[in-house]
């Protein structure tokens, strides 16, 4: 992104000291009849006509609103933009675009992942079999939510791809929350405005205790309501050019593993407890923002194309089997993965000869059914030659069969390497191909071949904690003890994943006695 960034403020109005959050009727009442017309909308959904917009480093999908997903791909890449120039990122072609699915209603994106509360608009996924964001419908410029969901997961999978390191938990979602205020319009870009779903968390509810914000995460601490915007506001308060030099000392201190609070007293010299009054001080004052008066996105190309009528039905169950939505393994769960199989079945059954339809009925099969039939499914080598995706899951199938037959599992496995090494051929940054060409490897040694490969999956995908942890125990094996730690030190503070951040820190606490030895 050429252009510089220009410093603005926002002031807000202020009643004896406290914030004032002002309900207006008149917006009131036009949202409230723009919400009824937008629910009024989704119930076309289902039998709409599914589109993808591709760009330079996303893949949008929506049903039946083409403009809406071409400004979603062009806003997002304006995004993307602005991230590489705060963060002073060389601009690059992406190797694997995230998949963004824009859904139009709470079904739609349950579809996806079943449970979602009433109040979710949106999530992201990153697993070993796709890494995806999805969120509901944004309307207008004016909605703020579903944007906000992307922008603010965007930062953490950019985070993660281009600056990876140990980062306190409250930064790592404080630098999301704060890039996600970004405002595309009216060629320029705005970012740090209030946040005022943020502000409104901190003048309601009793602030989370600032030797808590430094020290864990969102799930751990004292008055977590008022986590999130706590992090947002500390990290406003930190990108302020006076305190850099200070800002830049207490990370390093973090990463070199530091407690967060004796990071925090020693770096701006202060006791942490001094830090509460500071923000309060911060917040009522007049708040700084960055604009860039570079275009949105004139020169962001956007190919658009309609996917087959079969992904009126399937597309999102599509998405719930690739990023490994499973079911419970009691007996209600076993149910419920029966019938989503029966149901995967039928509905493929409506579209005879449907390419699209044939790969979700394989992949479902090789998540929740039978992976033989996946294979009979799928066909030979020759059938799918050129074809990388069904390469990839007719050895996918193979290395299924392979795990629960072990009578078969030796020529199984020699089966899924022929077919994903095709698949690789003709997709050489498909991540889930080389990962799991990998995987057929687990039972032997690993030799230097197969290490690399892992290797390559994992800087494909660098946001996906399986792949991490997986390469850093194939380096701790070769011994190569300090390249493991290096993967594995993003995960440690990790405000998502606590069960990775666990996993990291036994396998740096293995790396570093063998390096002791």
């Amino acid at each position: 992104m050429s252009g510089a960034l220009t410093c603005a403020y926002s002031v807000r109005d202020m009643q004896g000291g406290r914030m004032m959050i002002v309900w207006n009727p008149r917006i009131a009442c036009a949202a409230m009849v723009g919400a009824l017309f937008f629910l009024a909308a989704c119930a076309g959904e289902a039998r709409a006509e599914w589109r993808r917009a591709t760009s330079e480093h996303f893949e949008v999908y929506g049903a039946s609103f083409e403009s809406e997903i071409v400004d979603a791909a062009r806003e997002l890449e304006a995004f993307d933009r602005l991230l590489r120039q705060l963060t002073s990122t060389p601009r690059d072609e992406s190797a694997n675009r995230l998949k963004v699915y824009i859904v139009s209603d709470l079904n739609a994106l349950r579809q996806v992942s079943p449970g979602m509360g009433e109040t979710v608009a949106g999530f992201y996924s990153a697993s070993s079999g796709e890494t995806v964001a999805v969120a509901l419908r944004m309307r207008d410029r004016r909605t703020l939510s579903s944007r906000h969901i992307l922008f603010h997961e965007y930062a953490h999978h950019f985070m993660l791809a281009h600056h990876p390191g140990v980062y306190p938990a409250w930064y790592i979602e404080g630098f999301a929350e704060y890039v996600a205020t970004a405002v595309i319009a009216d060629g320029a870009i705005e970012v740090g405005r209030l946040a005022p779903g943020r502000i409104s968390e901190l003048a309601s509810f009793p602030w989370t205790p600032i030797a808590d914000l430094l020290t864990k995460r969102q799930l751990e601490v004292r008055n977590p309501e008022t986590y999130y915007g706590l992090s947002w506001l500390l990290t406003h308060y930190m990108s302020s050019p006076e305190r850099a030099p200070a800002f830049g000392r207490y990370l390093r201190a973090v990463a070199a593993g530091a407690d967060g609070v004796s990071a925090y007293q020693e770096s701006f010299g202060e006791p942490a407890a001094a830090l509460e009054g500071k923000l309060k001080t911060y917040v009522r004052g007049a708040i700084p923002y960055l604009k860039s008066q570079v275009p949105q996105g004139g020169d962001i190309s956007v190919r658009v194309e309609t996917l087959p009528s079969s992904a009126t039905t399937l597309l999102l169950p599509s998405v719930r089997i690739a990023i490994g939505r499973d079911f419970a393994s009691d007996g209600e769960g076993e149910m419920a993965r029966a019938r989503f199989l029966a149901e995967i079945r039928e509905a493929v059954g409506r579209f005879p000869g449907d390419p699209f339809a044939q790969k979700v009925l394989a992949n479902a099969e090789i998540n929740y059914g039978d992976p033989r039939r996946a294979v009979t499914l799928l066909g030979d080598r020759q059938a799918l030659a050129g074809d990388a995706e069904r390469l990839y899951l007719a050895g996918l199938a193979r290395l299924k069969v392979s795990e629960r037959s072990p009578e078969d599992a030796g020529a199984m496995l020699e089966e899924a390497r022929r077919f994903l090494g095709d698949a690789h051929k003709v997709d050489p940054d498909h991540y889930q191909t080389l990962y799991r060409y990998g995987e057929t490897f687990a039972g032997e040694a690993a030799t230097e071949n197969t290490l690399n490969v892992v290797l390559l999956a994992q800087q494909l995908a660098p946001q996906v904690a399986e792949i991490r942890l997986n390469a850093a125990q194939m380096l701790i094996r070769r011994r190569a003890f300090s390249d493991a730690i290096a993967l594995l030190q993003p995960l440690l503070n990790d405000p998502h994943d606590r069960a990775s951040s666990v996993a990291a820190q036994a396998l740096i606490n293995h790396a570093r006695a063998g390096a002791a030895q």
